[in-house]
């Protein structure tokens, strides 16, 4: 009841802002010296028309976008406001056309992600990992991370998906689905809640397609594939309307052997031999030194891991996105738009080296000539005992909303909106029985034995030596939402509009987990919900008819949100906005406001897969610097201690189309986001120099504080997980540390998003150009808050510049265009031979051509996509695999695509 009490005074405070500034402002209106005509005068509620060649979009259209009518814009909630009719004050917004999607033949929603340079993953092949971490894609606006960034579906969030992430993943999403897809790179938990500290990302459907849209696609490259088959059929009438895309889409794996700079041999290109002694042939170490076997030279056999592994996975998706209205009376509207999806893919793995200790009493013991001893460390490559890991991963998620929209009197609107969601995630990870390896090694007869030298191991042991981590992840969303909003009253300057709102939000994750060395299945359950309530004003200071020199319009606003938690508390966070045009064409822009993430519930989960204790023997891993090789252990996973993540973001900008250059859009952005309390892991060696965090670890501890620290968490690779067993285990290690997840990082990023677009007729065409795309100016982290300040770019792990330019030519059914595609270089950290990697730079090529005819062809539409134009190699890096991955390995990609509508 405090916090509904304070909601509403604060809300009573913007009120009677917007009423001073109706006394105010009359007065005031006398003194102008000569009014404005409506051309010149904005209007300060409707937004313009999101045309491909006039709004800030990143990728260039190819073709003039009509956009939504005037009346169509008086009924839309645009990206970033609550208010119908109104474009979202101080924040500018980014609007990726149904024109320019399809002119970059995007697949997936993360074809249009990897095109769009406000997004990290600008220019890279966006693929799923091979462990729990990451088994859907999520966007990530200014590379600040996938959890900072929201991801909605016309305005309403989408249910979660993954393993270890609870996020929304877009690609649910077909692209003949998309009508437009808008970008607020702003603080946002004033109007959505949670996850919006970067901005938001919102899927709008089509809503008013009349036909038949039938469109395939056929790609390749070297020794890659890919397809997708779309449609779409629609029909909209004077009341209502409906809408139904499907596609269907897939790709064949990408392997490290399928490139030729994908190597650990790197004295090619000027560095060091990276390859791996646990290699094939195997080697074997024998008091102190290594002999090459079948030789057994001194000089030690090599093997390169980076071959196997796929770069990009097998993947095969089908989805369903729908959406119908329906007019009941004049004054009410039914509403619902739903989705399904289901994908597959898999990803391959090299399975990477063992080193087991091998005696004479195994069978297949090979004593090194001249040598007695009767002990040796086999260092073998397990590829050609066992052959590629795989790692099949199924993601399955719906979705529905429905609702109404009730207009009542004086332009108000109620709507009142329910949302509810289901993913079913699993993932079966095959991986190295570490347990089974020690046995084999330490087998007595040719049945049992593991042979490290020739392959012989009995065939019922080699099986035995890969296990299966088998994971499912289910989530569900369950929403209600009611908002109110309209015009309260006229000023001068126009309509001062408000809108408020309540929303429950529900939603759990039950998880379930078999893995190798732990009898049974590991299952937990959690679930939370939040009250919200809301409030967004917009207050027109000047415009329509009342202006002045250098204030041709100014628009106010003022938003508020205020969440109730049921596990993490309360949080309440504003927003302020300005929109400025002091001159004709000119529009600037500025915000202020505090955002929030609550922690996922994957991550403040105390019994999530991956909340464990994990044993390490004779290792340096997490270890001082320079500390040799000892026992220890470290807890890893979730900790149910976490608190929201916190942020303030600014921005300020604007935008410039000069009056006396007719088609020429110049626009800016400035940002920063100050993000702190943020979900990390204290790792060394920040862990030992820090010391806030000392805490998390103890040197040389006692079997008590063993029992104490580990309390009732797994061991992996323990059978019996008794705590006397346990402690067993552990007793005697050297360190123990706690390297759960906690609230411990800061940020603070700074950038400019900019864009150029001119558009002119050259003859019987049109002519189009864009240049846009982000630089980050600073990008400061600490591991705690008492932590020395990391600056990102000197350490190699951010990138400055990320940028797109294009230029295409309409003619009739024709189109060409040819985009370039920047994304910067960064410093090599800790390598004199290589001190920064050069920046990725692509061609693209796109061509279309629509036959206009009388025949039954009329409106058929032939499309070439050529990506990599010039099949440019990623960047070399030395180290890894000798290639920086902040790139695409395919490599030129045609695609051939025929579209036609019916």
């Amino acid at each position: 009841m405090k916090h509904s009490k304070l909601f509403v005074r604060r809300l009573q405070i913007v009120m009677l802002a917007g009423t001073a500034s109706s006394a105010i402002l009359p007065a005031l209106a006398q003194a102008q010296s000569m009014p404005a005509t409506q051309q010149d005068a904005a209007s300060s509620q409707t937004p313009e028309p999101e045309t491909g060649e006039n709004s800030p979009a990143v990728l260039p259209a190819r073709a003039a976008s009509s956009g939504p009518s005037d009346a169509e814009i008086a009924e839309i909630i645009v990206t970033g406001t609550s208010i119908r009719g109104a474009a979202p004050v101080g924040s500018a917004l980014i609007s990726v056309t149904r024109d320019q999607i399809t002119a970059i033949g995007a697949q997936t929603t993360q074809d249009i992600i990897r095109n769009t340079p406000a997004f990290g993953a600008f220019g890279q092949a966006l693929v799923p990992t091979g462990d729990f971490g990451q088994v859907g894609i999520k966007p990530s606006i200014h590379n600040i991370g996938n959890g900072a960034t929201l991801t909605l579906m016309n305005g309403h969030r989408l249910v979660g998906a993954g393993i270890l992430q609870t996020n929304a993943d877009p690609s649910v999403i077909p692209p003949a689905a998309v009508e437009r897809i808008e970008v607020i790179a702003d603080g946002a938990s004033a109007i959505y809640g949670s996850d919006a500290v970067a901005g938001v990302v919102n899927i709008i459907l089509r809503k008013n397609f009349n036909g038949i849209e039938l469109s395939g696609r056929y790609g390749f490259a070297d020794n890659y594939r890919t397809f997708d088959l779309n449609g779409v059929i629609g029909r909209s009438w004077g009341t209502g309307s409906i809408m139904v895309a499907g596609e269907f889409t897939g790709n064949d794996s990408l392997f490290g052997r399928n490139r030729d700079y994908v190597l650990q041999d790197q004295r090619s290109i000027g560095f060091n031999d990276l390859r791996t002694t646990a290699s094939i042939p195997p080697n074997i170490t024998m008091q102190g030194v290594t002999y090459a076997y079948p030789g057994f030279g001194t000089t030690p056999n090599l093997y390169d891991s980076s071959q196997v592994g796929s770069l990009i996975p097998r993947s095969r998706r089908y989805s369903f996105a729908a959406y119908a209205r329906q007019e009941v009376t004049d004054h009410i509207e039914l509403y619902s738009d739903a989705f399904y999806s289901r994908r597959k893919s898999v990803v391959t793995v090299d399975p990477g080296g063992i080193t087991p200790t091998i005696t004479t009493a195994n069978p297949f013991f090979v004593r090194v000539p001249g040598t007695t001893a009767n002990t040796q460390i086999a260092r073998l490559s397990l590829l050609p005992l066992i052959g590629a890991l795989y790692t099949p991963s199924k993601l399955k998620g719906m979705g529905i909303v429905l609702g109404t929209n009730i207009d009542i009197g004086s332009d108000f609107r109620v709507t009142i909106e329910g949302n509810l969601g289901h993913e079913d995630d699993t993932n079966k990870q095959q991986t190295i029985n570490n347990s089974a390896v020690a046995a084999a090694a330490a087998g007595t007869t040719t049945a049992t034995a593991l042979d490290p030298y020739t392959g012989r191991t009995n065939p019922s042991v080699v099986a035995g030596l890969v296990g299966v981590n088998d994971a499912r992840n289910i989530q569900n969303l369950r929403e209600a939402m009611a908002k109110i909003d309209g015009p309260l009253f006229d000023l001068p300057g126009g309509s001062v509009k408000i809108a408020a709102g309540i929303q429950y939000h529900y939603e759990s994750l039950k998880q379930s987990y078999n893995t190798i060395g732990v009898n049974g299945t590991l299952v937990s359950k959690l679930s939370r919900n939040f009250l919200s309530q809301y409030a967004e004003v917009l207050i027109p200071v000047f415009g329509d008819d009342f202006v002045f020199p250098l204030l041709r319009k100014v628009d106010l606003s003022a938003s508020i949100r205020h969440d109730k938690y049921s596990d993490v508390g309360n949080t309440t966070n504003p927003k302020f906005g300005i929109n400025w045009s002091p001159a004709r064409g000119m529009n600037l822009h500025g915000s202020y406001g505090t955002s929030f993430r609550a922690p996922p519930l994957a991550d403040k989960n105390p019994a999530s897969i991956d909340t464990r204790v994990q044993p390490l023997f004779a290792s340096t891993q997490f270890a001082p610097p320079g500390a040799l090789p000892s026992n220890y252990f470290y807890l890893a996973g979730s900790d149910p201690g976490l608190t929201p993540e916190k942020a303030k973001t600014y921005s300020a900008g604007g935008d410039y189309s000069p009056p006396f250059i007719p088609g020429l859009t110049l626009g800016a952005t400035w940002w920063r986001v100050k993000y702190s309390n943020i979900v990390s892991i204290a790792f060394p060696p920040a862990l030992y120099t820090d010391s806030s965090l000392a805490q998390y670890f103890t040197n040389n501890p006692t079997d008590a504080q063993i029992a104490n620290f580990i309390g009732n968490l797994r061991v992996d690779g323990l059978a019996a997980n008794d705590l006397a067993s346990r402690v067993a285990l552990l007793s005697g290690a050297t360190r123990m540390i706690d390297l759960r997840r906690k609230n411990l990082g800061v940020l603070d990023a700074r950038g400019i998003d900019f864009t150029f677009n001119y558009k002119r007729s050259i003859g019987p065409g049109t002519f189009l150009a864009n240049w846009s795309g982000t630089r980050m100016s600073s990008w400061e982290t600490k591991v705690s808050p008492t932590a020395p300040t990391v600056d990102n770019f000197a350490n190699g792990t951010q990138i400055r510049w990320r940028w797109r330019g294009s230029g295409s030519y309409s003619i009739g059914g024709a189109n060409l265009l040819l985009a370039y595609n920047y994304v910067g270089g960064f410093t090599n950290l800790g390598v004199a031979a290589q001190p920064r990697v050069k920046a990725f730079k692509t061609l693209d090529l796109v061509a279309s051509y629509e036959i206009k005819s009388d025949s039954f062809l009329n409106g058929l539409e032939l499309t070439l996509n050529i990506d990599n134009l010039t099949d440019q190699d990623p960047p070399i890096r030395f180290s890894g695999n000798g290639y920086s991955t902040v790139s695409n390995p395919l490599g030129r990609t045609f695609t051939f695509g025929v579209r036609k509508k019916f």
